[in-house]
């Protein structure tokens, strides 16, 4: 892409190497900061890990951040991304990521969660349920984001997870099925905060 690019935004991001949002993204709610680099990453205790599946079109995407509860902020520090690996190529992979964490994985995908176990990888289906992307979503929302700066997918998902649009091209309440691996992952990471800090909100989790 030239710098002569017309449209500002894939200018700046694409051409200029600029973080960049998109109008219509889901989420404003987030900073790239130096988070390994910083005092607070050798605080960490409380962590989680989500995955993904994909393989051909779509990754596997894999998070692991830290969540302050009483101060509502996620950390995301570490991620993983392949395409076209088999679950024991992605065990491998994976491992030392993992360590002794219990990965919340999608449960749409159970027989690649059985194989993981059996890799020695601890890993358990999300609970997911009615309406839970939307639910994740608006809980996410309401948190402070800090993405490490190296963590170049999930960098891309938040900015470019966007509403549907009608056809008179204003936007939905309903999120497009696309640039949402790691936020997926990061939404299964947190499934158990979600529920028990959101028992009152009537759509969500079952």
């Amino acid at each position: 892409m030239l710098e002569n690019e017309p449209d500002k935004y894939w200018r700046d991001v694409y051409t200029l190497g600029k973080w960049g949002v998109l109008g219509n993204t889901i989420f404003k709610n987030y900073t790239i900061e130096d988070i390994k680099g910083s005092d607070v990453f050798h605080t960490f205790d409380n962590i989680k890990i989500g995955l993904d599946f994909g393989f051909s079109n779509d990754p596997t995407a894999l998070v692991k951040l830290y969540y302050y509860r009483a101060k509502r902020l996620i950390y995301i520090f570490e991620e993983y991304e392949c395409l076209g690996k088999t679950n024991k190529e992605i065990s491998e992979d994976i491992k030392d990521i993992v360590e002794n964490y219990t990965v919340v994985a999608d449960s749409a995908e159970p027989k690649s969660i059985k194989e993981l176990n059996g890799y020695n990888i601890r890993i358990k289906g999300a609970k997911k349920g009615k309406d839970s992307i939307k639910f994740g979503i608006q809980w996410l929302q309401q948190q402070t984001i800090i993405i490490d700066k190296s963590c170049l997918g999930v960098i891309q998902n938040f900015e470019s997870y966007c509403w549907k649009k009608d056809k008179s091209g204003n936007s939905t309440s309903e999120p497009e099925d696309k640039n949402n691996d790691f936020l997926d992952a990061t939404r299964y990471s947190l499934e158990d905060d979600m529920t028990s800090s959101c028992m009152k909100i009537t759509v969500g989790y079952k």
